[in-house]
């Protein structure tokens, strides 16, 4: 095989190379929402408050400002407002928060988000770690998962399952 030969292979190879890259790098971002897969960032708060007659858990959706004025003033805490304090309505013009708020027996169970998966396009699933030590304490508390997401991630939907429920 002679010089022009193998440089033109290697060209071919190269551009056959660069076109796959290509795919994949566009095309993986609408494969990974097609199959379920959501970009997502999570935090856990965990509070010392109870509330009577709360549903448990409880789902918020936050969209704006106001609405996550409303939550924090239903759940009022220093280190769940330090939290909220951070966001922005220049936050809340690409994206939204799931708040998920678990009541607990104990503090010393934690909670804390392993995943978010869209079912459907109408659908999303929070999978949620329940760790339960051996021995607890007699406490109330409650564990408040902040999740942030695009707006786009929750267009369209109207279900929102923990743990598949």
């Amino acid at each position: 095989m002679n010089e022009q030969t193998k440089i033109g292979l290697i060209a071919i190879f190269s551009i056959l190379f660069l076109i796959c890259v290509k795919v994949i790098i566009t095309d993986l971002p609408k494969e990974m929402e097609q199959r379920g897969f959501i970009e997502y960032k999570a935090d856990s708060i965990k509070t010392h408050i109870y509330l009577e007659n709360m549903r448990n858990p409880r789902v918020d959706v936050i969209y704006n400002m106001q609405d996550l004025y409303n939550y924090s003033n239903v759940f009022e805490a220093d280190n769940l407002n330090i939290k909220l304090d951070t966001y922005t309505s220049d936050f809340f013009n690409k994206n939204s928060l799931i708040i998920i708020t678990i009541q607990e027996s104990s503090g010393s169970i934690s909670n804390s988000v392993l995943d978010v998966k869209k079912i459907n396009s109408s659908t999303i699933d929070v999978i949620v770690n329940r760790k339960v030590p051996e021995v607890g304490t007699m406490d109330m508390a409650m564990s408040h998962l902040i999740i942030e997401l695009s707006k786009s991630s929750l267009k369209n939907v109207t279900d929102i399952l923990i743990n598949g429920k």
